[in-house]
């Protein structure tokens, strides 16, 4: 009965930590995001460009549409598939979570796949609205702007 109610405790622990991660992750990497769409030229480097001399961190402001090293399936189809195997993904991840939490398992390791969740989470939610919400970006020039937040039109 006890070592019962040990497992109960230790999966409902598991599963409140890896939904608040997920939480805290998913909203400071689109925190984080919108800052430099918003005050970033696509292609800049922030603090070395800016004049700080920053050697332990520097953010590169890059689009990638596609999928992992740049690879992009061609066309509307293409992101379409691309966000159908994106939804099946994180389902699958996500089961797997619930389903590792009920078992006996050492926290690091539902945390590293609250991590890999709230990533491909981040990922599908710039792939399905970025495109909607935000202006287009263009490559650092003379006349480059960062992109608007809820451009007009």
């Amino acid at each position: 009965m006890f070592v019962e109610h040990q497992i109960i405790v230790n999966m409902k622990k598991n599963i409140r930590i890896s939904i608040l991660l997920v939480v805290v992750i998913l909203l400071l990497d689109q925190i984080l995001k919108i800052w430099v769409k918003t005050h970033m030229n696509l292609g800049e480097s922030s603090f070395h460009d800016w004049g700080w001399k920053m050697k332990w961190a520097q953010i590169n402001y890059i689009e990638n549409e596609g999928m992992a090293f740049g690879w992009a399936l061609p066309g509307n189809y293409g992101k379409i598939l691309l966000s159908i195997f994106r939804l099946i993904a994180i389902s699958l991840i996500g089961w797997y979570i619930f389903k590792v939490a009920k078992q006996k398992v050492a926290i690091g390791y539902v945390i590293s796949l609250s991590l890999i969740f709230a990533g491909a989470m981040g990922n599908m939610i710039d792939s399905a609205f970025y495109g909607m919400i935000f202006s287009e970006s263009f490559r650092l020039s003379a006349h480059a702007q960062p992109s608007q937040l809820f451009p007009e039109g």
